[in-house]
This record gives C-alpha cells, structure tokens and sequence, in this order.
C-alpha cells in the first residue's frame, strides 16, 4: 500500500530497504540543483519518518504530494525534519517543535582536499572497525550516554541506517592510537556526511577536516557529486567544519518536529 500511494502521487519515486524500514525517495522535477527532495521512511506497525529538502518557493509543489501521502497511508507516528516555513497548519495538521537543525549541501569539485595534519598518521578503511569507531565516538561525545548507546548509534549507520556504508568511510591513527573516524552513506546517490568525529587530544588540529575531505574524494572521482550534511543548530563545531568543506549552507532553519493531525487534538 505503501509504495502504491507514493508511486501515484510520485511516479519518479525510488524504493530501497534499510535498517529501519523501506525508503521512498523523490526529487522535484527541474530543481536538482537545490536538492528539493522528499523521502520517507516506513518503520512498520504505522510509524513513519519524513524528510523535506526545499527552499520556501518549493513548498508549494511538496505540499499537495505530501498531504495525499498522509491521505492515504494509516498512520499513527509521524516524525518530520522539514524546513521552518513548511506550512502544516494549512495542511490541517500541528508540528510540535522538538530541535533545530542546519543543513549543507555542495558537490565534490568544491571540497579542498588539506594536507593531512600530520604525515605519520594512517588512514584506514572502516571495514570491520564498528567496536573501534563506537570507542572513538565515545570519547569523543561528552553526551553520548554510554558505550552500549554509542555501539548502537555506530552500527546502525553500518546497516545502512542512512543508505549503504560509502568507500569513504574510515579512521585515523597516530602513533598507535586512533584518534578520529568519519562515516559516509550513500543517500539516493547523494554522498551524506553521517559522522564524522575526533577525541578530544585530536581536537582543533584539522583532523576532521582532513578525514571529512579524504573520505568525500575517495567515495567519487565525479566532480558533480553531490554532498549533503544535516547537523544540530547547537553544533559550533559541526558548523565550522562545514564552512572549511566549503559547503553551501541551506538559507533556511530546519525543524524537527512531531506530526498530529489537528482533527485528532479535538
């Protein structure tokens, strides 16, 4: 039913299955450029998921599909990153604010590729290194909550939480102690910046940078590749590392929000 629904209303639409439920992805027609896109995420027993990349005079296209999507399918969980001026109300529907978010997007050719901090360090392949990139997030998170939370965040990227695991995606070590990681997923051929951390004793060197930029350029020689990232609006850190990657911020906030279709509060 599901693919059904999308597939009338997007007849472009593509399907894969991930981690947490089948995938359904739409770009606007003759706005690739701006990655106006769609994509939900059907997590079973009427839980969904819903990503909105569009700029204000793009929402007006999203609207009528994203409505008859929620039409149509029986839902009882509804979570939503969208821009702030997506129009919910007029929908019939209320978005309760839980975060904020920024977003960045650019292409390969636009990326610097640093020298790398320092020339004894080995870059190394993420290829069965889940338990070393969980430690590393570990360290390098004062809010991750503990090792098993960290373990769990790490794998499902792995599987494909976000789309497939990218070549790209790898860690650093230096002296025998790795000290950063950097995970790459294939977003419907987007390149998605997943995580991307360093310990605190790595901090401030350059070292995400460097591994952000190695990564992108070893996922894709196209330089027309798309890149996109999505990052809490809290995230100094984060933000800066985007500017140094030369990415293009998107102009507009992004809300997380909790869906309720205004006829259910009643």
């Amino acid at each position: 039913m599901m693919l059904t629904s999308i597939s009338d209303i997007l007849p472009q639409c593509q399907q894969e299955s991930g981690k947490t439920g089948d995938r359904y992805y739409a770009v606007e027609p003759g706005n690739e450029d701006t990655l106006s896109s769609f994509m939900m995420i059907d997590q079973g027993e009427g839980q969904y998921t819903l990503d909105l990349w569009s700029e204000a005079h793009s929402n007006h296209y999203w609207e009528d599909r994203i409505l008859s999507i929620l039409d149509k399918i029986t839902w009882s969980s509804l979570y939503a990153t969208v821009p702030a001026s997506f129009p919910w109300e007029k929908l019939g529907y209320r978005a309760d604010i839980l975060a904020h978010r920024y977003r960045f997007f650019g292409k390969l050719k636009d990326v610097p590729m640093p020298a790398m901090p320092h020339e004894d360090a080995v870059w190394m392949s993420a290829e069965g290194q889940a338990d070393s990139l969980a430690h590393l997030l570990l360290a390098s998170d004062p809010t991750c909550p503990g090792w098993e939370a960290a373990r769990q965040a790490i794998g499902d990227i792995y599987q494909g939480v976000y789309g497939k695991l990218l070549k790209g995606s790898g860690l650093v070590e230096l002296e025998g102690r790795k000290i950063g990681g950097c995970l790459l997923s294939d977003e419907f051929g987007s390149v998605l910046l997943a995580h991307i951390f360093t310990i605190p004793a790595a901090k401030r060197q350059g070292w995400a940078r460097w591994l952000a930029a190695y990564g992108l350029h070893r996922c894709s020689s196209d330089p027309d590749q798309w890149i996109k990232a999505s990052l809490d609006a809290n995230n100094r850190g984060s933000y800066q590392l985007m500017t140094a990657l030369n990415l293009q911020q998107v102009p507009e906030l992004i809300h997380v929000c909790r869906i309720t279709k205004e006829s259910e509060l009643s």
